[in-house]
């Protein structure tokens, strides 16, 4: 993720180093202050800048057709001032209002994608119960949102562990949730839809 935001940054101030006498003709989203992962967007956090980016970068960062999808919005990685707003940087307004509840657990990396996973990103929950022969392993939950991962640097987890913050459209699935951590071995997959 952060390489992914240097690059744009780095991006846009070379074009418009290199831009020619003729002014862009399309104007991109630009954090105007530095905005912390965590944080809610507002429209004085965001500016317009006027650059021309390949096509091939259009679709990774927000133009002024897409205030709905960044205003309200959460910084899931943090984005400096002057830097164009990447889509990979923000959970939109529609994935938090859709969630009712969060809830964090402990897991294995090797288990959460070995510790490959992002914030603002979808996963499904599998869970196994048993061993050996008897084991059987059952999807849990579909397209979850993960809103926190913590890699247990400050605080006493195994050496492989992780926790993850995830938030759920029903309470229920709260209560399925603990359950599978607590009676069985729960694996993230990342999300295909």
């Amino acid at each position: 993720m952060g390489g992914l935001l240097v690059a744009l940054a780095a991006l846009a101030l070379y074009s418009l180093a290199i831009r020619s006498d003729s002014e862009p003709t399309t104007s991109y989203v630009v954090a105007v202050v530095d905005i912390a992962p965590g944080a809610t967007i507002t429209a004085d956090m965001l500016g317009l800048q006027p650059i021309d980016l390949p096509v091939s970068v259009t679709g990774s960062v927000f133009s002024p057709l897409d205030e709905d999808l960044v205003l309200g919005g959460v910084a899931v990685a943090p984005i400096t001032q002057g830097a164009i707003v990447p889509r990979a940087a923000v959970r939109g307004p529609d994935q938090i209002t859709a969630a009712l509840t969060e809830i964090s657990f402990e897991i294995a990396a090797p288990r959460a994608l070995n510790g490959r996973l992002r914030a603002g990103e979808r996963v499904d929950l599998l869970v196994t119960v048993g061993n050996g022969a008897e084991a059987t392993t059952q999807r849990l939950l579909d397209g979850v949102l993960v809103t926190a991962i913590h890699d247990g640097s400050d605080i006493a987890l195994g050496v492989d562990d992780i926790v993850v913050t995830v938030a759920l459209a029903e309470p229920d699935e709260a209560v399925a949730l603990v359950n599978a951590v607590d009676t069985g071995r729960v694996t993230l997959v990342r999300a295909t839809k």
